[in-house]
């Protein structure tokens, strides 16, 4: 099973993706956070295998709460939502090591695919190179 912190201050959406991967039995088991404050704090109890966040986020940006979470999280898969295209994006992806971007709206058996292939791939390093994902 893997965990999945879901960060988005839409929480239609939040709920939405929420209900949507939690109605895979045994894949996922999921929490969320309606800002990069609130997820930093479940980040400490909930120990995700993945981080789903959007970009645009209130008080710090999607890209802040990356870098804070890559100070303590070096391996974590990451993912990125956004709604708007930018020149920069890719590159700061790039830089962060994010795994992937997505473009809203979301086609939610992608992101349910693209989380999968992302854990599994994280958990195959972990175990050649010898780290804690």
């Amino acid at each position: 099973m893997a965990r999945v912190l879901v960060v988005d201050d839409e929480a239609p959406l939040t709920r939405h993706l929420a209900s949507f991967l939690g109605h895979h039995p045994g894949e996922f088991e999921v929490a969320t956070a309606a800002s990069a404050e609130e997820a930093l704090v479940v980040m400490d109890t909930f120990r995700p295998d993945l981080l789903l966040t959007d970009i645009r986020l209130p008080g710090l940006d999607g890209f802040e709460l990356v870098r804070r979470v890559r100070e303590q999280r070096t391996t974590l898969p990451i993912i990125v939502m956004t709604g708007t295209r930018s020149p920069d994006l890719d590159r700061t992806a790039r830089e962060l090591g994010i795994s992937s971007v997505l473009f809203k709206p979301l086609d939610l058996e992608t992101v349910r695919r693209l989380i999968g292939a992302s854990v599994q791939l994280a958990r195959s390093r972990a175990i050649t190179e010898g780290i804690d994902a």
